[in-house]
């Protein structure tokens, strides 16, 4: 059992399961993303891009007010670059029309989402699972 447990009450763990199960469907937005970009079909996934970005707040959320309790020392680090890589999609969409969003997507988003995501579930399974 992990030690860190003792510092969770039930809501919160509910919060850490809720979390977990959002992790999925966003990967599952993060890949219909990138296939449309593949295709060259970037307005397309305009849309899909806006509900991970959304449900990305929605866990920042939840998770900042318990990271102490966390003791996830790599998860900021992980955190603020993935929102960095928002951000920057967000502005090529602005400024471009998402002429470069295929590349953004491979080089800088999606490899910052899955690092963000494997830390989040590396910290919270373990809880959860107990």
């Amino acid at each position: 059992m992990d030690p860190r447990i003792e510092n969770f009450n039930n809501e919160e763990i509910a919060v850490l399961n809720h979390v977990l199960e959002l992790l999925s469907t966003m990967e599952q937005g993060m890949d219909y993303t990138r296939e449309k970009l593949q295709k060259g079909q970037s307005e397309a996934c305009i849309g899909m891009l806006g509900n991970v970005i959304e449900a990305f707040e929605g866990v920042e959320e939840s998770i900042l007010p318990l990271l102490n309790k966390l003791e996830a020392p790599g998860y900021m680090k992980k955190h603020d670059r993935l929102k960095e890589a928002f951000a920057e999609m967000v502005e090529e969409y602005e400024n471009n029309q998402g002429a470069e969003a295929h590349a953004l997507m491979e080089d800088s988003l999606y490899p910052a989402f899955i690092q963000w995501k494997e830390e989040l579930e590396e910290n919270l399974r373990p809880l959860t699972a107990s």
